[in-house]
């Protein structure tokens, strides 16, 4: 791996490890700083839900297709050895930060399926909006 592509996995892992980062307090800020980790939790399972359908261009699919397959097939031979299920994919731990932007923009395409209340879709922007600052 190249020295800039394990930069690129570091700060995906930076940004999903569900640590406060410079969580700015304004007065329309809804969310309490104890609510990020959730958040981070969130768009973690959201990224590893939405990156295989959605997040991917034609050619990296097919790259993504490959490593899958290879992944998996090695997971499930070790799982099956050790009696145990293979773990579920992790992929915010191996894309970087231009996939999760990618995601960012799809956000509000992909939450107009969630069933959310008024107020919950407040919160849930702010917070997001903290997020990206």
């Amino acid at each position: 791996m190249t020295a800039a592509g394990a930069g690129r996995r570091a700060i995906s892992r930076r940004v999903c490890d569900g640590k406060p980062r410079d969580i700015r307090q304004t007065k329309h800020h809804l969310a309490v700083p104890s609510a990020f980790p959730f958040l981070a939790a969130g768009l973690r399972l959201y990224f590893n839900r939405a990156l295989p359908m959605y997040l991917l261009y034609r050619f990296e699919r097919i790259q993504f297709d490959a490593w899958h397959k290879l992944t998996h097939s090695a997971a499930y031979e070790s799982a099956a050895a050790a009696g145990t299920s293979p773990q579920p994919d992790d992929y915010a731990s191996v894309y970087g930060p231009e996939h999760l932007l990618r995601m960012f923009v799809k956000l509000p395409e992909l939450l107009a399926h969630i069933p959310l209340t008024d107020d919950e879709a407040k919160v849930l922007q702010t917070t997001v909006n903290d997020f990206l600052k």
